[in-house]
């Protein structure tokens, strides 16, 4: 009770002190442009619902990698801890200093305080009449605070780590100028629970409920309406239905009293609080068992901590992070022909030149290589008829949408695609798009790859350039800015023989994929995995 009115009484602070926090920018003028243009360090948002196992990340890259670390519940607890610490000053005329970053003791030494020095109700439940909207006024504050605080160190070249619950991605251009990538911390529902279960067994201060845990789940994720969504896990009838019962505690009028009298259920509000959940995951269909479910927001990278461990995950947040950096690697010399790699990072924006470029290798690579094909299968039409419907349709049915976005107003690569493009001279001669999840020609993601898996999608080279060896180099090169990465995996047409010829022969291997739905008369699969020995 102490600390949810004590969270009240932060408002008027919280909103003076980020207003201060703001003034020096009013007086900066140039000087504050010109530090913005110096070399900043990386954010990292880890976002997701609470008890997703972002504090465990978060720590590891303090501890490891030697990133600042801020969440929003530090920044909250510790402008309360300050609050406190001046009223007892001002009450009391004692000094007392409560911990800082670290809810739990801030917390418990706080109600020690309470406790010893008698003090009323009145004495520490300043605010308690605020309105709700005065409070949601407040939270905004303390997270803005909170990006604030990670913007400071960014721009004296620190690399940071962020741990918030940020559920729509409001005041996102407050990050506008930094190097920042979003990050969704995610862990199934029934194992997300259990964490409270154990949270709360291990921590007596700092309790979260049931109803917190699984309404953050709502506010994150929703039933899979459209196959172009991100497949990201299933959910089942009995796992919900499960997490439902859970929740009922939390709807006790008296949480000293067992949940089994009647009497003392919130029922109505209960039902209210479920129905709207059915809803957004389709369960509210009787008929259902389970549901595909897709994030509510796009990230640049999703991790799963119910499968992987906290130092997984880290690693592959940071791989990612540096792959992000990377820009391209030395010139190569094939056949006396000199070729420049180049990785393309999402926020690049992207003139129509460079896109009509990668167009027009995409248009000519295909042709080349089902040209052939194409005259065997219609040995009544001329090769001029054939070669003008094969281009025609190729015209039509470029892939622009499947790697590309609008940002304002010009064309960025999309969210989860690494591109790397060769250069000739300057000119784009071949490129390859590596991508996190499986998709098919409709653009229907299915299954987001394990950690350390790419999927390419696809690789062209021009056929001007099919001599100096792009098609190999281009295939590892996932390699030089995610060095860690064991499995690479492509989808080829059979009838496509120049393709599956040159994956076998520059190490992928046949297998079958038994999660995807496709021709097994027309595609093939080949894999290439790191041998560690």
């Amino acid at each position: 009770m102490f600390l949810k009115r004590l969270k009240y009484s932060l408002l008027n602070i919280v909103i003076l002190f980020f207003i201060l926090l703001n003034l020096p920018g009013c007086f900066a003028g140039k000087s504050k442009k010109k530090k913005l243009e110096n070399k900043k360090g990386t954010i990292v948002i880890l976002n997701g619902t609470s008890s997703s196992g972002k504090s465990s990340i978060a720590k590891i890259f303090k501890e490891k990698y030697g990133y600042e670390y801020f969440s929003f519940d530090n920044t909250f607890y510790n402008s309360a801890a300050e609050w406190f610490e001046q009223r007892v000053l001002k009450l009391e005329k004692k000094y007392i200093k409560l911990p800082r970053n670290n809810p739990d003791a801030i917390t418990r030494d706080t109600q020690k305080i309470i406790d010893k020095l008698k003090l009323k109700e009145e004495d520490y439940d300043f605010g308690v009449d605020f309105t709700k909207n005065q409070y949601v006024e407040f939270e905004i504050n303390v997270f803005l605070k909170t990006l604030e605080d990670a913007k400071q160190y960014s721009l004296a070249g620190k690399n940071v780590v962020v741990d918030v619950v940020w559920d729509n991605f409001r005041y996102k251009e407050k990050l506008d100028g930094f190097d920042y990538i979003t990050v969704l911390v995610y862990c199934k529902l029934d194992k997300l629970l259990d964490r409270v279960r154990t949270r709360n067994t291990i921590s007596e201060v700092e309790q979260r409920s049931f109803k917190q845990a699984f309404s953050t789940f709502e506010d994150f994720y929703k039933e899979r309406g459209f196959e172009s969504e991100i497949l990201l896990d299933q959910l089942s009838r009995n796992d919900f239905e499960k997490a439902c019962e859970l929740v009922k505690s939390d709807f006790r009028i008296d949480k000293k009293i067992e949940l089994n009298e009647e009497s003392n259920f919130k029922k109505d509000k209960y039902n209210e609080f479920i129905n709207k959940i059915k809803i957004n995951f389709g369960f509210d269909n009787k008929e259902i068992e389970s549901v595909k479910i897709t994030p509510k927001l796009s990230h640049d990278l999703i991790v799963n901590t119910g499968e992987f461990e906290p130092d997984v995950c880290a690693e592959n947040i940071k791989n990612f992070v540096e792959s992000e950096r990377l820009k391209e690697w030395p010139e190569i010399t094939r056949n006396g022909e000199t070729v420049a790699f180049r990785v393309y990072n999402k926020e690049k924006l992207l003139d129509e030149k460079f896109i009509e470029s990668l167009r027009q290798i995409w248009l000519d690579a295909s042709f080349s290589a089902y040209i052939e094909n194409e005259i065997k299968e219609n040995p009544d039409s001329s090769k001029e008829l054939v070669e003008k419907n094969l281009k025609e349709f190729l015209n039509n049915n470029w892939p622009k949408n499947g790697f590309l976005k609008t940002k304002k107003g010009k064309a960025c690569f999309d969210v989860g695609i690494y591109p790397v493009v060769a250069f000739k001279n300057e000119k784009p001669v071949a490129f390859v798009f590596f991508v996190n999840d499986l998709v098919n020609e409709n653009g229907e993601i299915h299954n987001i790859l394990k950690l350390n898996e790419k999927w390419i999608e696809p690789i062209m080279v021009h056929p001007e350039a099919q001599n100096l060896g792009l098609g190999r180099s281009l295939a590892f090169s996932i390699l030089k800015f995610l060095p860690d990465t064991e499995r690479i995996i492509v989808k080829a047409d059979k009838e496509n023989d120049k393709a599956c010829n040159f994956y076998e022969r520059i190490g992928f291997k046949k297998y079958q994929q038994d999660k995807y739905e496709y021709d097994k008369d027309e595609e093939q699969f080949f894999e290439w995995i790191k041998d560690n020995n």
